[in-house]
């Protein structure tokens, strides 16, 4: 968790720009989607060891959230940004 003194619409505007994520992401090397993000839009991720991995947006509130998952060796990770 953390917490940010940014507008709720300049961090809404920084969670859609899925090219961008890695810029405030410390795991992740490169983020790209395959279309804008919304419920069931897919993208990949490269985390900074190189291992990609696909990711599905599984949860979705314009303005105000959104989940995704990733498969990874030992399970699925879910990310969720509120």
């Amino acid at each position: 968790e953390q917490t940010t003194a940014a507008s709720p619409e300049a961090l809404w505007a920084a969670w859609m720009d899925v090219a961008r994520w890695k810029e405030w992401d410390r795991g992740l090397r490169e983020a790209q989607a395959l279309q804008p993000l919304a419920l069931g839009a897919t993208g990949s991720i490269i985390d900074r060891s190189g291992n990609r991995a696909a990711f599905r947006v599984t949860e979705y509130v314009e303005g105000e959230r959104y989940a995704f998952e990733t498969s990874l060796p030992a399970g699925k990770l879910r990310v969720r940004r509120i």
